[in-house]
């Protein structure tokens, strides 16, 4: 796998992880030795000598909370003592279990989650086709989670040399993460003048990269809550935003971006535009109204997939970091 992502480096860390859990409770093992299997990780466990099989079993609840919840078994067979980790909680799917299980991700591919027919879904953004990305959503509907999973991807596929990161958000939540990532820039745009500023310096930035014929590294521009971007920054803001999202692919300019719609100021740039991926939460009826369970329909050109979207528990985005900067 190239890059800054190593799947062995994330399995000695959860291992370390499971390690520090165990003592946590006085039940001291040595824990290594991952194995990826279809939907779960693998690992050899030595326990310290005067340990049952009892006191891990009952261990294995700590070790599950430790972890963000997710399904943990002990077992025991043919003389080998093991933990397995399972790579969701529930109906969930963690993204950086699945990237484990995908070899020969390249710079600029984001891994989103899986298809209905079993098969991950692959964002490459040094494509005409998907250079950039908008994601509709109402409150609560995962879009920001859906952000973040992107946003991870690169990070861990790319190296800080191929991609640049810049971010707006003015709520100042759901885009912290920029703030630790080697790839970025500058500190994320928390309030409108800075927005401002931040677009303008982007079109700016069109401009010279235009003017040199030099489009690298990639750059990517975040931005959550679109609708409270567009309505703090006023006209002139609108015109910078849109003429990022016209020009900026031809620069090695990218927008991942999220809005809750309708949006009819931005959205009708978006639908003329070609080389767009257009998600949108899936919504499914309960019975008492209509619900939403992590199920995006995403849209490139004429086709279309619904797709079920990793997610980063705290303990997965802690991980990615550490990863990141290692990188």
């Amino acid at each position: 796998m190239e890059g800054a992502f190593y799947k062995q480096a994330y399995l000695e860390q959860q291992a370390d992880q499971i390690e520090s859990a165990l003592n946590e409770i006085q039940v001291p093992a040595r824990v290594g030795g991952g194995v990826v299997k279809e939907d779960r990780v693998r690992y050899h466990l030595a326990p310290a000598i005067g340990l049952h099989a009892d006191d891990l079993m009952q261990a294995m609840d700590h070790v599950s909370a430790s972890l963000g919840g997710v399904d943990v078994r002990y077992i025991w067979e043919a003389q080998e003592q093991m933990i397995e980790v399972a790579f969701s909680r529930g109906k969930e799917l963690r993204l950086l279990p699945l990237m484990h299980s995908l070899d020969g991700l390249h710079a600029l591919q984001a891994v989103v989650g899986m298809e209905a027919n079993g098969r991950p879904l692959l964002l490459d953004f040094t494509r005409k086709n998907t250079w950039g990305m908008f994601i509709a959503a109402p409150k609560g509907a995962g879009k920001s989670e859906l952000l973040r999973a992107v946003l991870v991807s690169l990070a861990l596929t790319s190296r800080r040399s191929e991609v640049n990161f810049i971010g707006i958000d003015l709520g100042g939540r759901e885009l912290a993460i920029l703030d630790a990532l080697p790839h970025t820039l500058s500190a994320v745009a928390t309030d409108a003048n800075c927005a401002g500023e931040l677009l303008l310096w982007v079109c700016e930035e069109i401009e010279q990269r235009r003017f040199s014929g030099f489009d690298k590294p990639h750059l990517v521009l975040f931005i959550d809550d679109l609708n409270r971007l567009l309505q703090a920054v006023g006209v002139n803001g609108v015109g910078l935003l849109k003429a990022v999202i016209d020009d900026g692919k031809d620069a090695g300019i990218h927008v991942v971006a999220t809005y809750c719609p309708p949006l009819q100021s931005i959205e009708s740039s978006l639908q003329r535009l070609p080389g767009l991926v257009k998600a949108r939460a899936y919504p499914h009826d309960q019975g008492n109204g209509t619900a939403f369970d992590g199920r995006f329909t995403f849209k490139v050109g004429s086709a279309a997939s619904l797709v079920k979207v990793a997610w980063l528990n705290v303990h997965d985005l802690d991980a990615a970091v550490r990863l990141a900067q290692s990188g």
